[in-house]
């Protein structure tokens, strides 16, 4: 879950040279057991689900042009535009047909109006829904990476929450995934899933970025949006494509140390506890304009070293615009062999497509919180 721990939205300022400071060099990386073949590069068509209720809300019925371009966005950071940090080579696409293949009035993009009375909506009801009332928009998880779009319900009174995904999830064999729900099928299909498979962002936030994105390379001042929504998005696809938080985590919570628990050995880990008093602490004495992006990007590993977060699965204050060797690595291992991933092309066979469960199976798809 990408979270907002602030109040109200926080803006940093700090000099360019700063993204500079964290380029590859600054990575500690390791081979993973799955080389990347940098001649293939993996597009997955999008499908963004549009809940709202109001039409007049921009933020409800989000324009399909501020949609593709955040996903524009998202492929940048997935590319290391920002970052120098390494291209992953995943292409996020928005599809340009339905589910039943016809071509969409406005590629990417469905709308779907709620009653007043059943909005917004709690993403934690959503993510686990088994009525069917959440499911029943969803295209087929093999063919579309699904996006739902829509008004968060406040639940929580510790923050806000941006965004929440569903974990990748592998068949149980030889190409299993640590960390991942391992399940005994060689394939899904729609019709086998007790809940929705899918992508989950709060579109209050759908106007909120840093100012990278319309100013680079031509950039001089590097202001910070803790809530930017292309970076929740890309988050969020990493979770959704198996990646963890680079700090550590057991059960949901926050470990108070140093443990590492995402499975992937170049991106270092902290303590977030520490590091989430720190920054209670300091917004009680500084604002937007007193505040110093490079304390507040400064994180201590378990080595004593610091570093500055630059990992898009990391969060608070973060520059957010960069993917590891191992996570990409990661990555591509689900695109090539988790279940749910569409495979366009000779990659469709990675799947045994023969091997199918009937019904819906027993299985609680993880929520990252």
């Amino acid at each position: 879950v990408m979270k907002q721990y602030l109040s109200s939205l926080f803006m940093v300022v700090a000099a360019f040279v700063l993204l500079a400071a964290c380029s590859k060099d600054e990575l500690r990386t390791s081979p993973g057991p799955e080389p990347i073949d940098p001649t293939v590069v993996s597009i997955l068509p999008v499908v963004f689900h549009v809940f709202y209720a109001d039409e007049n809300d921009a933020t409800q019925k989000v324009p399909a042009e501020r949609l593709r371009q955040v996903l524009d966005n998202v492929n940048r950071l997935y590319q290391g535009v920002f970052s120098g940090a390494g291209n992953t080579d995943i292409r996020f696409l928005p599809t340009t047909v339905d589910k039943a293949g016809n071509r969409l009035a406005e590629s990417g993009v469905e709308y779907i109006k709620l009653e007043k009375s059943e909005y917004p909506i709690d993403p934690y009801v959503l993510m686990n829904d088994k009525s069917g009332k959440f499911k029943q928009y969803m295209w087929d998880p093999n063919r579309f990476v699904n996006v739902y779009v829509y008004h968060f319900k406040q639940t929580k009174t510790n923050g806000t929450t941006l965004g929440i995904s569903h974990m990748a999830i592998s068949a149980k064999g030889e190409h299993e995934l640590e960390g991942l729900l391992a399940v005994q099928a060689r394939h899904l299909t729609l019709d086998n899933l007790p809940t929705p498979f899918c992508v989950s962002v709060n579109s209050k936030y759908v106007n909120e970025e840093s100012n990278r994105y319309k100013d680079w390379p031509n950039l001089h001042i590097l202001r910070i949006n803790s809530a930017d929504f292309n970076v929740t998005l890309a988050h969020e696809l990493g979770h959704y494509l198996g990646l963890f938080h680079v700090f550590g985590e057991e059960g949901g919570e926050y470990v108070d140390g140093f443990k590492d628990t995402d499975y992937c050995k170049d991106t270092p880990t902290y303590n977030k506890v520490a590091y989430d008093k720190f920054l209670a602490e300091y917004l009680q004495t500084h604002n937007a304009q007193t505040a110093d992006l490079k304390e507040l990007l400064k994180r201590t590993g378990s080595d004593g070293k610091t570093f500055n977060s630059n990992n898009i699965m990391d969060y608070a204050i973060s520059l957010g615009h960069t993917f590891t060797q191992d996570q990409t690595e990661r990555m591509r291992h689900v695109l090539n062999y988790s279940l749910l991933i569409p495979r366009p092309g000779s990659r469709s066979g990675s799947v045994d497509a023969h091997d199918k469960p009937k019904g819906v199976v027993d299985v609680k798809f993880r929520v990252i919180e």
